[in-house]
């Protein structure tokens, strides 16, 4: 392990560790397994509270009558970052354009 080269950017991490070297490694189970939880307790955690700070956010005292329906939306709206840029950047102008012409201050988006 000594004499082996970084990979292309120089930096050892966690991932090419364990690719690189996991034949050595499985000599070393204990070290394996705490690898393993190095790499997805940052993930993990961060996706969880990610998830409630949006869930909060969506989930307040003013959209306590708003239907079901209507709540997925907005959850699936704030998970999928995705469809908030389509909806900032291409679905923009019809969006609002078929808003207005609606008359209605509620939109259906299906």
């Amino acid at each position: 392990m000594e004499g082996s080269t970084p990979p292309d950017d120089g930096k050892w991490t966690i991932k090419t560790l364990l690719t690189t070297f996991h034949k050595t490694l499985e000599a070393m189970p204990s070290v394996i397994g705490a690898f393993k939880s190095a790499l997805t307790f940052g993930a993990s955690t961060a996706t969880c509270e990610n998830s409630f700070s949006a869930l909060k956010n969506i989930f307040s005292d003013h959209r306590r009558s708003m239907l079901h329906q209507r709540k997925a939306h907005l959850i699936q709206l704030g998970f999928e970052k995705d469809l908030t840029r389509k909806c900032r950047d291409e679905w923009k102008d019809t969006l609002l354009r078929r808003f207005h012409s609606s008359g209605k201050r509620r939109l259906q988006l299906y």
